[in-house]
């Protein structure tokens, strides 16, 4: 998953929005792209996540950002499992099929039944 468009820094490095993940037959839920080093894809909830990787992600010719966990600004429509996470250290904000995205180095992700 990679923005559309990078519109600028965020108002605020800090908040709450949504994640989509992936899930198995036993509704586990995974990480779709980003493992986190050491915490394997399985999502755990009510825990921190730092973004370990390293950098940049390039869109166009004039359009890149640092890598990072992306989080929708408002909930997303699709089929796949979404999450509500807090997030801090946002440094990117953009777009993803037209829905805002601020990019983070860190999220939280609520238990189920919290978004």
């Amino acid at each position: 998953m990679c923005l559309d468009r990078v519109t600028g820094k965020p108002e605020k490095t800090s908040g709450v929005g949504y994640k989509i993940f992936e899930e198995d037959y036993s509704h586990h839920l995974y990480f779709q792209y980003f493992i986190p080093k050491g915490e394997g894809r399985r999502v755990k909830y009510e825990h921190w996540y730092k973004d370990t990787a390293s950098g940049r992600v390039e869109i166009s010719p004039r359009q890149g950002y640092p890598v990072g966990f992306h989080v929708y600004l408002e909930r997303p429509h699709t089929t796949r499992p979404v999450r509500r996470v807090s997030f801090r250290g946002a440094h990117t904000q953009g777009s993803q099929s037209d829905i805002p995205v601020v990019v983070a180095t860190e999220i939280y992700i609520h238990k189920k039944g919290r978004g």
